[in-house]
């Protein structure tokens, strides 16, 4: 089978046959750029799988702000934990330029699993990279909140020390047990923060103690910015 667009689109090789049961149970679509697809919040009453262009991942966020969590490419499958649970979409879904997409229902793409288990590696596969996107995400948004709270408890005690250009003095034992973190905690967040110029000069002189001078507007600015991702 040649210039078939669903083999050409899963990495994974499928048989003909189930090929052959995509062709028939799928419905395609096509989409101009920018259209919906489908919006969160919808049911999850089938998968997509795309056969060409790209789609885009959008999530609103508590203030109602819509950002883009990922970008589906030609092979992708999208909306797979649906078929396994009853749930709503968690996301809308948009095209990013020309997109062609193939539907397939729940029940169908189920009755596909079992009985063709190249398609079930593809899904696997599929899933496994989008939890492992997800627990990057987690340690990222953790990471961003341990650096927020290290930068302001610096920027106090700079206050409290008599203002700005001096080298601070910092009892990590002190800063953990105060914000209920790790000292390895505290001590990344310093890396962290050091590692995008926020603080300069860092040094531990044993594992509860160290010290480090501020670049204090860049901090600040880093630290309203995230105040305001809040």
């Amino acid at each position: 089978m040649t210039n078939n667009p669903i083999l050409e689109s899963l990495p994974t090789r499928l048989s003909e046959e189930a090929t052959r049961f995509l062709n028939d149970y799928g419905r395609r679509h096509q989409y101009k750029t920018g259209e919906v697809v489908v919006r969160e919040g919808a049911p999850c009453d089938a998968v997509y799988i795309v056969l060409t262009g790209r789609a885009r991942i959008i999530k609103n966020d508590a203030t109602g702000n819509s950002n883009v969590i990922a970008i589906a490419e030609k092979g992708s499958i999208i909306g797979e934990m649906g078929v396994f649970m009853d749930l709503k979409r968690s996301a809308s879904i948009l095209s990013d330029g020309p997109l062609t997409l193939l539907e397939l229902a729940n029940a169908d793409f189920a009755t596909a699993l079992q009985h063709f288990p190249a398609l079930s590696v593809r899904m696997l596969r599929s899933l496994s990279v989008k939890l492992n996107d997800i627990n990057q995400r987690l340690v990222d948004a953790l990471q961003c909140q341990h650096m927020l709270y290290v930068g302001m408890r610096l920027l106090a005690q700079q206050a409290n020390d008599g203002g700005n250009g001096q080298t601070l003095k910092l009892n990590l034992a002190s800063l953990s047990e105060q914000a209920g973190l790790q000292t390895l905690d505290i001590t990344n967040a310093l890396l962290s923060l050091q590692r995008l110029n926020l603080i300069g000069d860092l040094h531990f002189a044993d594992g509860d103690h160290a010290r480090c001078r501020l670049h204090t507007p860049e901090l600040r600015a880093f630290l309203d910015s995230g105040a305001r991702e809040d």
